[in-house]
């Protein structure tokens, strides 16, 4: 009975780590860490105009006892507040970033003694040639940005090569937020390298920008070409690098791309290139692309037929339901839950809102558990020293539960190496989930029932509105099926609204923040407006005693009702 309740609950938590903490301006150091504190800033100077502005925080620990750091070779310091203040007076604000704070990062947790420090990368916005200070609460430092051709190349020349060095993520932020042109071309002439590591190298680069020029076609095409040759020579076997080209072509988008991926739907190679092809041609807004996605609802093996439906699901294209159905409930099908969360994008129709009731989730938007437990367990959450001094772990649950992380993180670069960087979303899925079952079975033989009830509890505090959406929640206050749909439709307006904001006050990120931070508050206050006052109670009760997991962090409790 134990274990059933922990499979239940500790699927859910997990989104603690990923809510974004507001920053004012008045105390920049609180969303690096509590107890860190900016004590220096350093710019190499000059720097190059047209480029972003690199920086080194020194962040030190002015506790008396160690600060986790995460997994992370760095921390994350999106959204730190930075002043920029020309030779004139002039003042313009704007945000620092790094890209950190990833929690499912691989690697050993960090931990930073008291009074040491910890060098943190980040850069700000390109500014004209001119001269600048740049201050961070109370600290401040100068730079001279210089528009020079050499600065300029030498700037570039660098980044490719810590970009070519593969595991450097702070170079992968800055080149995913600023794809000049010089960095992109060097990278696409690297994706015809007759070394294999090379081209796999500046295939993961391309893969992480949202967009590629149009002129980058050509390459893709001879890339795919040459990696079709080989996948061809050896049909039973899958070739991770050209799976990872076919999404480089759909971002492309064109044509001469799209026949590419037709010929390799009908190509004689290993049914998991095949599958992925269709997984990619979901991306491509040709008619003909869909033609060949329906097509392949009829193929013989199930792999092809799901990433078919899959891909059309996306459109909202009615044509591949009976298939997800059908998968949808097969005991036996290693793609049933996924097909579940596809009939999500049918919430009107009867046989897709059925599949969605029988397996307990919210009809027209997936549930909250599915989208992150299979990915973060609840050991992430486990490993705040707050958070095991209040479940009141002993020192050999503490230690169990250290080894389970370090177990997990080794077993996911093993595996995660074994299915190649090409693996298609639904492998990877399906790994993840593996796991996070491993993990429900490691964890229920450290922790007793009334820790695992803590455990929830806190979590639950740690939700935004979203909390609302996991199953247990809805039963626990008696949510009725007129108010989900009307929390779901609330939802649903925020995301659209969330997205306009991104698009037209993306390059301001101040008032991008502020309009953010407004739309979430009202979001919040209309659905907590659909619940009884007896439901807001019962919400306050399963969420228990109040914690506050960082002085710094934005919880439910605070800003969106859990707790109030």
């Amino acid at each position: 009975m134990t274990l059933l309740k922990i499979d239940r609950r500790l699927s859910c938590i997990c989104f603690a780590l990923l809510t974004p903490a507001v920053l004012t301006a008045e105390s920049p150091d609180r969303f690096l860490r509590p107890g860190l504190a900016v004590t220096e800033i350093r710019i190499a100077s000059p720097q190059p105009a047209g480029r972003p502005i690199l920086i080194t925080l020194i962040a030190t620990n002015e506790t008396d006892k160690p600060i986790s750091l995460g997994a992370e070779p760095y921390l994350g310091v999106n959204w730190v507040e930075v002043r920029i203040t020309d030779a004139r007076g002039m003042v313009r604000e704007a945000v620092l970033e790094n890209g950190g704070g990833r929690p499912w990062s691989a690697g050993r947790l960090r931990l930073l003694p008291p009074g040491q420090s910890e060098q943190v990368p980040a850069l700000a916005p390109p500014q004209q040639a001119g001269t600048y200070t740049l201050r961070i609460g109370d600290k401040k430092a100068q730079v001279t940005v210089k528009y020079d051709e050499q600065l300029i190349r030498a700037r570039d020349a660098e980044l490719l090569e810590r970009l070519r060095h593969r595991e450097d993520l702070f170079a992968l932020h800055v080149f995913q937020r600023y794809p000049y042109q010089a960095l992109t071309g060097a990278l696409l002439k690297d994706l015809l390298s007759e070394d294999s590591q090379t081209a796999a190298g500046a295939l993961q680069n391309l893969c992480s920008l949202r967009r590629l020029p149009k002129d980058a076609s050509v390459v893709v095409r001879k890339a795919i070409e040459k990696q079709l040759e080989l996948v061809e020579q050896q049909a039973a076997k899958n070739c991770g690098i050209s799976v990872s080209l076919f999404y480089l072509a759909a971002k492309i988008g064109t044509d001469d791309a799209l026949s590419l991926l037709l010929r390799v739907a009908h190509a004689k190679v290993a049914i998991e290139t095949r599958a992925d092809a269709m997984d990619a041609l979901g991306s491509f807004q040709q008619a003909e692309a869909v033609r060949e996605l329906r097509d392949a609802l009829k193929d013989p093996n199930e792999r092809v037929r799901f990433y078919a439906a899959r891909a059309l699901a996306q459109r909202k294209d009615p044509t591949p339901i009976p298939v997800l159905v059908e998968i949808a409930r097969d005991k036996q099908s290693q793609w049933r839950s996924h097909a579940v969360e596809a009939l999500n994008n049918y919430p009107n129709d009867p046989d897709a809102i059925a599949v969605l009731k029988e397996n307990n989730r919210a009809v027209g938007r997936p549930s909250f558990a599915s989208w992150w437990g299979g990915f973060i367990g609840p050991e992430w959450l486990l490993q705040d020293p707050l958070v095991r001094e209040e479940l009141k772990l002993t020192k050999e649950q503490s230690k169990k539960v250290t080894e389970i992380v370090e177990q997990t993180r080794s077993d996911l670069r093993d595996r995660m190496r074994k299915i190649g960087p090409g693996a298609g979303l639904a492998v990877a899925s399906a790994l993840h989930e593996k796991l996070h079952e491993e993990r429900q079975m490691a964890l229920a033989r450290v922790l007793t029932p009334e820790q695992v009830d803590r455990l929830w509890q806190v979590n639950l505090q740690r939700f935004r509105i979203d909390v609302l959406l996991i199953p247990e929640v809805q039963k626990g206050i008696k949510l009725s099926a007129d108010q989900e749909q009307k929390i779901l439709a609330i939802m649903h307006n925020t995301d659209q609204e969330r997205v306009e904001i991104n698009e037209t006050t993306g390059a301001y990120p101040e008032e991008c923040r502020m309009k953010m931070a407004t739309l979430e508050k009202a979001s919040a206050e209309k659905i907590m407006a659909v619940l009884t006052e007896v439901q807001k109670k019962a919400l306050r009760e399963l969420a228990g005693k109040p914690f506050d997991l960082n002085a710094d962090a934005q919880n439910v409790g605070k800003g969106d009702g859990v707790n109030k």
